[in-house]
């Protein structure tokens, strides 16, 4: 007999969308007995490498538009019925760096509790990651 079926969810620790999806991951396991395994990706080293320059590109859908986006946000977090804090006074300086700091935790069996735990601090305390420090102090609050 096969065992459960094995969900790859990559995400970006810096990403709000990557934070709501990753809040329904538990409920996903529970309804379909599957297993979710959390890989850490740098959304902007991906599309770095696709050849785009994220500050200079000119937005090509509304999904792209700061208020479309706040107001996509907010419609998930409400149909999850999770917190969602505007994210626009969060300073992340080195979003790579929240990738390594989770591939880092995932080396230790605690992948998946630390990015739950960075992504509530960011997304819904307003934590700035701006250090090392305080990625470290980020993910030691309160657990999700």
């Amino acid at each position: 007999m096969p065992g459960p079926v094995t969900v790859d969810f990559y995400f970006s620790p810096a990403s709000p969308y990557a934070y709501l999806a990753g809040t329904q991951m538990m409920k996903l396991q529970i309804e379909t007995g599957c297993r979710v395994d959390w890989y850490p990706v740098s959304a902007r080293a991906i599309i770095k490498a696709a050849g785009y320059d994220i500050e200079q590109a000119v937005p090509h859908s509304g999904q792209f538009r700061p208020d479309y986006r706040r107001t996509d946000l907010a419609r998930f977090a409400r149909l999850y019925g999770v917190p969602l804090r505007d994210y626009k006074d969060v300073v992340m300086p080195n979003p790579p760096r929240l990738a390594l700091a989770c591939v880092a935790a995932r080396r230790f069996d605690a992948g998946q509790v630390f990015a739950r735990a960075l992504m509530k601090a960011i997304f819904v305390d307003g934590v700035s990651p701006a250090d090392d420090a305080q990625i470290g102090r980020a993910s030691c609050r309160e657990r999700v």
